[in-house]
């Protein structure tokens, strides 16, 4: 249902869960200091994305119920935002999907904290990390305002338009990223 003109929206801030994994991973193999006496809320926004993950479903049934609030498409995050994005293109043929790097949201980091140094990692995991159950969706470009409006903590990420080929699908282009596609797509059962 995406259509030519819409905007990109995703809810929260993707990469968490998978930050939430490696911190958990690096304190099993005793890299960093005791994470239960930390409390930088980055690390344990990330740690309880991981380890207690929840879908967005009543949010999803909020927004298709709604028509002012309606997406033009929406999935979920299970695999990765860009994996995910390229799934959502392919469903939507004759479409070109623009993802804007700098526009990807990060959750809110404490000046002080050790991960300040790290937001270009933050943004690849934003890409990247599976298990994020966020909302992924198309719309009017405006509806953002309608969203915030409502109580929907959304993220204009990039803009949908028609693509140069008509009948192939799954065009995502990343805009002003290090690299034309991140060196990991996301998340691969097979």
């Amino acid at each position: 249902g995406a259509r030519a003109g819409d905007a990109i929206y995703v809810t929260g801030a993707p990469g968490l869960s998978q930050l939430g994994y490696e911190l958990l991973r690096d304190a099993a193999a005793g890299t960093p200091a005791d994470l239960k006496e930390h409390s930088d809320p980055l690390i344990q926004s990330a740690i309880n994305r991981h380890l207690r993950p929840r879908a967005r479903v009543a949010l999803a049934q909020r927004l298709c119920q709604n028509p002012a609030l309606r997406p033009s498409a929406m999935m979920d995050l299970s695999d990765g935002l860009y994996i995910d994005l390229g799934r959502l293109a392919a469903a939507n043929p004759g479409l070109r999907f623009e993802l804007a790097y700098s526009a990807l949201p990060l959750f809110e980091i404490p000046a002080a904290s050790r991960v300040q140094r790290a937001a270009e990692r933050l943004r690849l995991l934003a890409l990247t990390s599976g298990e994020e159950l966020e909302l992924l969706c198309t719309g009017d470009p405006d509806q953002a305002t309608k969203l915030h409006a409502a109580g929907v903590d959304c993220t204009a990420i990039g803009r949908v338009r028609a693509g140069d080929t008509p009948n192939t699908g799954g065009d995502v282009a990343l805009v002003n990223a290090p690299w034309p596609a991140p060196p990991q797509s996301g998340f691969e059962h097979f």
